[in-house]
């Protein structure tokens, strides 16, 4: 196995598989009830969802030889730092195989968007 990569997510292709990811990771699980594709879409759309209105999010995909492994969002929120004045990010939409160099990998990533966004802490998950 090569090691695991995390990247941000950069075009609509990306964010596709972003979207679509976790119906590789849940596709054999019977009580799975997957999220609308176009809900998925406009909630994560950081031009028509005002929630980005007051805040900042990056998206990351993990991948490994070339296969998408794991998903995670990192959020700044500001209305949040306004309200409550305690220096956290969020992180969001975790999903990753059964793999934990993958999810060290993403957590590790968002912390460090987080940490270059000016903010001490990170909770979660916020979707």
């Amino acid at each position: 196995m090569g090691s695991v990569t995390v990247k941000s997510v950069s075009n609509k292709k990306e964010l596709n598989d972003f979207i679509k990811f976790p119906f590789l990771v849940y596709k054999n699980y019977k009580y799975w009830v997957p999220p609308l594709n176009m809900e998925q879409k406009n909630l994560l759309n950081k031009e028509k969802n005002p929630f980005f209105k007051d805040a900042e999010a990056e998206y990351f995909l993990a991948e490994r030889d070339g296969k998408i492994v794991g998903r995670i969002s990192a959020i700044k929120n500001n209305q949040h730092l306004k309200n409550h004045n305690d220096a956290s990010g969020h992180f969001g939409f975790f999903e990753c195989i059964d793999d934990q160099e993958v999810a060290n990998a993403l957590f590790n990533k968002a912390k460090e968007w987080i940490k270059e966004n000016g903010l001490k802490y990170m909770k979660g998950p916020a979707n």
